[in-house]
């Protein structure tokens, strides 16, 4: 499997699980999952096919953590992202944003999605 076709078979098994938007209304979760899409091109370029469920459930446990802080505002959530999707000084730029951001969820997920940008390792 040739590596865009990873990355693309990664982003759909986030997309497509509904169950991690939370309470997040559309225009919050857009920011995130626009942000999802980006990271998973950038690992399934890298990434062996083996590795792609691990890979799978540590996006997934990005996303979790990043729609529930981004709801909440508490950043101790952004420390649920594993350090294979976001390294230290990501997770220190997401926590920042997301102190700096407005109060409403939207404002957070753009935040966050900005901080961690495409790079996040």
């Amino acid at each position: 499997m040739q590596g865009e076709d990873r990355a693309q078979l990664l982003y759909e098994r986030i997309a497509d699980d509904e169950r991690l938007r939370g309470d997040l209304e559309d225009d919050a979760y857009r920011h995130l999952l626009d942000w999802c899409a980006r990271r998973a091109s950038e690992l399934g370029a890298s990434t062996s096919e083996p590795d792609l469920d691990t890979l799978t459930g540590a996006l997934r446990s990005a996303m979790r953590a990043l729609v529930t802080a981004a709801a909440s505002g508490n950043p101790a959530m952004l420390d649920g992202i594993p350090s294979t999707i976001a390294g230290a000084s990501a997770r220190r730029r997401a926590i920042a944003a997301l102190q700096a951001a407005a109060p409403e969820p939207a404002d957070r997920g753009r935040a966050l999605a900005d901080a961690l940008g495409v790079e996040s390792l």
